[in-house]
């Protein structure tokens, strides 16, 4: 049976459910300091005082705390686009409906180019139990060995919002928030929970060879009250492909709201 690995990210910063976990900096402590100076010294063979690797990560936010902000707002950025929880239940309609953007873009390609050698270890989708149905516009769940991707339906019709992160496929599910007659009602008529999705069982359990997200670029001219005439490019479909160890290729498509996979 696979399990979970315990991702270097959750370590370092706990529940990636939580952004208040990152640290808004990080204290200089002596023992940093310390192992600062000691590194410096010649040690009569001119060799440096070998610096674990956590140590230097924090060495290197120090000496560069603008190159540590990008990376914490390319964090930020990617998590707020995620699931929105309240009173420990999964918010539908406020969750992974945000569109990926540039510093989520960043981050989400450090997380794909970790995936290959990895294991896909679940698929998961939300099921609607009163109706006995697959919920449609409703997101996909990637389960690997060290993080989840989430796949959601753009409202567009065509592109994908991505979300990489820890799900917690435990939490009960709302349609709505809970704070209005409206949301109350939706929600007493829905029963929507996490299941393996049996259809795609077939990739479960492979080792992943690569992985991309593609975007679909076609260019329109600016309209004649803009001040230029240069081309102004439009994102028209994105596409999630996952690669696995049979050399096939798995692509992930929001046509008309639905995912569709399709294999190549």
């Amino acid at each position: 049976m696979l399990a979970l690995k315990e991702s270097p990210i959750k370590t370092l910063y706990g529940s990636t459910n939580n952004a208040s976990t990152i640290p808004d900096y990080l204290p200089t402590s002596s023992c940093f300091c310390n192992a600062l100076e000691f590194s410096q010294k010649d040690s009569g063979t001119n060799d440096s005082f070998p610096i674990p690797q956590r140590l230097s990560s924090a060495l290197e936010a120090f000496a560069n705390p603008h190159t540590f902000s990008l990376r914490k707002q390319a964090f930020n950025s990617a998590l707020n686009s995620g699931p929105c929880y309240q009173d420990g239940h999964l918010i539908l309609a406020n969750s992974f409906n945000r569109p990926n953007d540039v510093t989520s873009d960043v981050w989400n390609g450090r997380i794909f180019k970790r995936l290959p050698g990895t294991y896909l270890v679940d698929i998961q989708r939300i099921w609607e139990g009163y109706d006995g149905r697959w919920m449609q516009d409703a997101p996909l769940l990637l389960r690997f060995e060290t993080i989840d991707v989430v796949l959601a339906p753009h409202s567009n019709g065509s592109s994908l919002n991505v979300w990489t992160g820890f799900l917690d496929t435990n939490a009960p599910i709302f349609l709505q928030r809970n704070d209005s007659e409206a949301g109350k009602e939706a929600n007493e008529q829905s029963c929507l929970q996490w299941l393996a999705y049996r259809r795609n069982a077939n990739l479960v359990g492979k080792q992943v060879a690569n992985v991309h997200l593609l975007s679909l670029v076609q260019t329109s001219e600016l309209s004649q009250s803009e001040a230029t005439n240069s081309l102004q490019p439009v994102v028209s479909r994105s596409i999630f492909s996952l690669t696995l160890e049979d050399n096939r290729t798995y692509t992930f498509i929001n046509k008309q709201g639905n995912l569709v996979i399709s294999t190549s």
